[in-house]
């Protein structure tokens, strides 16, 4: 059994008020006592009811985090700048991972909710009015990731449409006349794509129709890379991917060079997140620069600010940039 501060009031002969004390470091006490009793919960290996004193001052200090998935570096980048913020103010972080699925997304809240974590960080697949009435409704405060998600909800993230017309607009002035959306296939059961990626295909598809002389298609399928493949072989015209995403212009690169086709000399393409580590191979991917970190750390500055005030606070807009690299 674990030693308490009973205990060392007990052993120190003092009270427990200046066992507190000394191990908050808070209040008036001799240094000569606080040393007394730093050593004594040295010496018996005395370590914190964090539930007790959860409970005491009302905060778990935990934190949820509700994400898609941890299987390429988008997240993890995320996560990682809201750990570095989150534990300056000894918050820990509880990760869930919602693959997709509405209803685990759904039991995901209510089960965070049910560990009494303090607030939640939440890039959904679930939206609309009842849905965000029922992120309204909780007793915790709510920041969704991704720019303008909820009305009433505070959300951090990048604007996707314009994000998506700078990139399109960059692509059309390298004088490509077909150019190919691509999407990540649907998997799980999903019977519907991701919001933001919704929101770039949308934003790709209202901006491309400005130049009827120019070809466009979408590709959202599990054998995107293949098809790539076929566009590449089957077209006339100077043909460019624009991948909501890096990992899947990554995999298209990889499947066109083992069959002998090179970017940019036989086709262009271009990435959305810059991430880190498709960096390390030629050509250098041009990419569409989202900031993943800061989204992170302002998400969780966001919520914590929230947490302490007891207030709701207004989102935050991260920048976007075009990174000039040699595949478009």
């Amino acid at each position: 059994m674990s030693i308490t501060t009973k205990d060392l009031a007990r052993i120190c002969g003092v009270s427990r008020t200046t066992v507190t004390r000394a191990l908050q470091g808070t209040g008036r006490i001799s240094q000569k006592t606080k040393d007394m009793i730093l050593k004594a919960a040295k010496e018996y290996d005395y370590h914190p009811d964090l539930v007790a004193r959860s409970l005491v001052k009302g905060k778990s200090m935990n934190i949820g985090i509700v994400v898609v998935d941890l299987r390429n570096q988008y997240f993890p980048n995320m996560i990682n700048a809201m750990e570095n913020y989150a534990k300056k103010y000894k918050y820990l972080l509880n990760i869930t991972l919602h693959e997709g699925d509405k209803q685990t997304e759904l039991d995901l809240i209510k089960t965070l909710v049910g560990h009494r974590v303090d607030g939640l960080i939440i890039s959904s697949i679930n939206e609309g009015e009842e849905f965000e009435t029922m992120l309204e409704n909780l007793s915790i405060p709510v920041v969704m990731i991704g720019q303008d998600q909820a009305k009433n909800i505070p959300c951090v993230g990048t604007n996707e449409e314009l994000a998506t017309t700078d990139a399109t607009e960059y692509v059309l002035s390298r004088g490509y006349k077909r150019i190919v959306f691509v999407l990540p296939p649907m998997l799980n059961g999903q019977t519907e794509i991701g919001r933001g990626h919704r929101q770039r295909l949308n934003a790709f598809k209202d901006y491309i129709k400005k130049y009827p002389g120019i070809k466009y298609d979408v590709i959202c399928d599990e054998n995107y890379e293949k098809k790539a493949e076929a566009y590449v072989r089957n077209s006339k015209e100077k043909t460019a991917f624009i991948c909501s995403g890096d990992i899947f212009a990554f995999n298209i690169m990889i499947k066109l060079e083992n069959v002998g086709l090179y970017a940019p000399n036989d086709y262009g393409i271009m990435g959305f997140d810059n991430l880190q580590i498709f960096k390390v191979k030629h050509p250098y991917l041009t990419s569409v620069e989202n900031h993943i970190e800061e989204i992170g750390e302002q998400a969780m500055e966001l919520l914590i600010d929230m947490i302490q005030t007891k207030t709701t606070k207004k989102g935050h807009v991260v920048q976007h940039t075009i990174v000039q690299g040699e595949t478009i």
